[in-house]
């Protein structure tokens, strides 16, 4: 009887084992992940927001001098393209979702902060509903554009700039109050989905010492869980679910640390190429393919770009 070969006139390709899942390539070595140089963005900018991956991101606003930028590029994972702009230029919101559907959320810095939240569709911004809370200075966030959440951050209420612990749920519709972070901070990173996410990091006060904090959100409350290795504000996270999330960058001082986070423990792994701080991430893309874009990189504001796979 003929063979395959005989029959088509190649191989079929054979491996002796099957392939190893991710999380397994990331239990037998946490420290195979590695950064890379990427595009330049358009527009230099600091204390803006992203969503999507290193292969397809989406990065918009933040401090562009002279002024806040309404700024929006997407990124291919080889160059950055501008599109169209936010409806309200602004600066230290959060953003969370994909290249194609993701959330602006409030922003702003003593005393001018917002609730304002808009909706990225793929093509164009449009406002949506706003928080029951105008927050600034980075508030955390996660989740997509039909179910996201946001957290801590600096308001009003009840005292001129005070951080905050509120936590409001977004069903596509509406933003709903829900049960408060442990710890009211500002500046953290916050990473996962609407019933998964963590909040690492962060300050609770200027000329307070960077936090070290970690929280876990279930679905209905938050728990302190292990905490980072290095405290810091400022810094990026990514990651699908709260048991699976990159942390990276962040200050005082500007660092490149990076750290793991497999659902029980940091672990440090592969440094950025330059200490960064205030940049563009994505809060929900997976902590395989993260991506760092713009922000201040050895104490200037940049438009350099850097990518994150892992390579176990």
């Amino acid at each position: 009887m003929a063979n395959f070969q005989d029959i088509k006139g190649f191989n079929i390709q054979s491996k002796s084992s099957d392939p190893v899942p991710y999380a397994q390539e990331l239990i037998n070595n946490p420290w195979a992940g590695a950064w890379s140089s990427g595009g330049t963005k358009n527009t230099i900018m600091n204390d803006g927001a992203g969503a999507g991956s290193n292969t397809a991101g989406l990065a918009f606003g933040g401090a562009a001098p002279p002024g806040t930028t309404a700024d929006t590029e997407t990124y291919n994972g080889t160059s950055w393209t501008e599109v169209s702009n936010l409806n309200a230029a602004r600066r230290s919101m959060s953003g969370t979702g994909s290249q194609t559907a993701a959330l602006c959320i409030a922003g702003g810095e003593a005393p001018n902060f917002t609730a304002a939240v808009e909706k990225w569709n793929g093509a164009s911004w449009t406002e949506t509903g706003d928080l029951n809370m105008a927050r600034g200075y980075a508030p955390g966030s996660s989740g997509t554009t039909t179910a996201a959440l946001a957290f801590g951050g600096a308001c009003n209420t009840p005292s001129p700039n005070v951080v905050t612990a509120l936590t409001e749920s977004w069903n596509g519709t509406s933003w709903t109050e829900v049960s408060d972070l442990n710890t009211a901070r500002k500046n953290g990173a916050g990473a996962g989905v609407q019933p998964s996410t963590l909040y690492a990091g962060g300050w609770s006060a200027p000329g307070s010492a960077a936090l070290d904090v970690n929280e876990l959100w279930n679905g209905s409350s938050w728990t302190e869980s292990s905490e980072l290795n290095t405290g810091r504000n400022g810094l990026g996270g990514t990651g699908d679910t709260n048991t699976s999330v990159l942390v990276f960058g962040g200050t005082p001082p500007e660092t490149s640390k990076t750290e793991s986070w497999n659902g029980t423990a940091w672990t440090e792994t592969a440094d950025l190429a330059a200490p960064s701080e205030d940049f563009a991430s994505s809060a929900t893309g997976s902590n395989e393919s993260a991506l760092r874009a713009s922000g201040n990189v050895s104490g200037s504001r940049s438009g350099a770009t850097e990518e994150w796979t892992f390579s176990g």
